[in-house]
């Protein structure tokens, strides 16, 4: 936008604006332009170096000319030893360059260093032909009628002359006709410099009536325009990331809203879950305690089991000793008897024991063996086996009964139960008490 308002402005004559807006495109360009192409990057800075310093000649400010023109100078050397930029660009750039510096110096009234400069400006190789070398061939025939040098100017302006012929322009012929005018009237050729004259005043009205044009232009209006639309372009922007925050707001809150249902499900499902896992430990627990009941029952058991077992181990250890010690005689067969039927009911209480560890038939389930029995031979067996027993406490048993009695029954469980009683009723009597069934 600058360098666009510096070229209205140049145009217009404006200098010291056009001067001032180039100088800021500089400085912004030095900042923060970067660039991947060298050759770009050197005829950005370089051509707004250049036409600061020739506004600033426009303006007539020569210090700040030479200055910016100096500057371009040695950033063009600076390029040429870094070889980045081809030396073609880095001719063409330093031919005008030298062409203006040596018009300011012309100007400032130093002639011998704005010779140099103009003629290395015309000895500087330009790409695009002869045209470059006229404004430099023009200003060194003034600088040399300024010396008193005609010859020399003669032949700068014949060489300016042949090349305009070949590439008209009316700026530079309006020029060439000026300077041509003082060197005719500082050799007192008054009628030549008069004819000159008016040749320059028709070219330079036609010149300045197409840049009027551009003059008519109010370019402070037009900027301010400008500026209203980048404004509200400005504006416009604005309100659309406005419109991109309140979606994207919009979008956080639809996830803040589904990040908090999940979090709610997931906090219910939890709940249930706990719910579950209290009602499976409670089941666990109550599972627990039946097992603590079954263990305790076990231990009953084993407990009885133990007590039932001592009975008919007593009987066979009894009989046995009576065996071995005693000298009356006895029936030996009956003795014999009864010692089997008391390691028949120890053996028998065993398998009981153990079926009830491990049932065979359903959970634990008592299985009862049915069969004919003979209640009095089963009974005079329990009282011939603990009447050795009740012997110690000087207890004598005696049935009385002696008439067979048969029934369909378990004779182990019946065993025990006629065992139980008897084991129980010698336990809890008194010594020297004889019973009688």
């Amino acid at each position: 936008m600058n360098v666009r308002l510096g070229n209205v402005y140049f145009i217009q004559g404006k200098f010291e604006q056009s001067a001032k807006y180039y100088k800021e495109s500089y400085e912004l360009e030095q900042a923060c332009a970067t660039y991947s192409d060298p050759n770009k990057e050197f005829y950005e800075i370089q051509a707004l170096l250049n036409n600061t310093g020739y506004s600033y000649e426009k303006a007539n400010l020569l210090d700040s000319a030479r200055h910016f023109f100096q500057k371009d100078l040695d950033y063009i050397e600076i390029k040429r030893k870094n070889n980045k930029v081809d030396t073609k660009t880095l001719d063409d750039a330093a031919a005008t360059v030298l062409d203006n510096l040596g018009s300011v110096l012309l100007k400032k009234g130093e002639l011998d260093k704005a010779e140099e400069m103009l003629k290395r400006s015309i000895a500087t190789k330009y790409s695009e032909g002869d045209g470059i070398m006229i404004p430099p061939l023009i200003k060194l025939a003034h600088l040399y009628t300024l010396k008193h040098n005609y010859k020399a100017a003669e032949q700068a302006f014949v060489k300016a002359d042949s090349i305009l012929v070949k590439q008209p322009n009316p700026e530079l012929e309006s020029r060439w006709n000026k300077a041509r005018s003082e060197f005719y009237a500082q050799q007192g050729k008054f009628d030549l410099a008069y004819a000159k004259q008016q040749q320059y005043l028709v070219l330079r009205d036609s010149v300045n009536k197409d840049k009027a044009k551009l003059s008519s232009i109010d370019i402070e209006k037009d900027f301010v325009n400008l500026e209203q639309s980048y404004n509200l372009q400005n504006l416009e922007k604005k309100d659309t990331i406005k419109n991109i925050y309140l979606i994207f707001t919009a979008f956080l809150l639809f996830l803040v809203i589904i990040i908090a249902f999940l979090m709610f499900r997931n906090i219910k499902l939890a709940k249930k879950s706990s719910q579950i896992i209290e009602r499976h430990n409670q089941k666990l627990q109550e599972t627990l305690l039946k097992l603590e009941d079954a263990n305790q029952n076990y231990a009953r058991v084993m407990k009885v089991m133990a007590h039932d077992l001592r009975n008919p181990l007593s009987g066979i250890a009894g009989i046995s000793a009576f065996l071995i010690e005693d000298h009356q005689p006895v029936d030996e067969k009956a003795s014999l008897e009864i010692i089997k039927a008391s390691a028949d009911n120890a053996l028998g209480l065993i398998n009981e024991l153990l079926g009830s560890v491990l049932p065979t038939h359903g959970q634990g389930a008592i299985v009862f063996k049915k069969e004919k029995l003979n209640i009095q031979l089963l009974l005079q067996q329990c009282t011939s086996l603990l009447n050795f027993k009740a012997g110690e406490k000087q207890q004598n048993i005696v049935i009385n009964n002696h008439e067979e009695v048969f029934i369909n029954a378990d004779a182990d469980k019946l065993w025990r139960v006629f065992n139980n009683l008897i084991v129980n009723a010698i336990k809890f009597s008194h010594e020297r008490l004889y019973h009688s069934y």
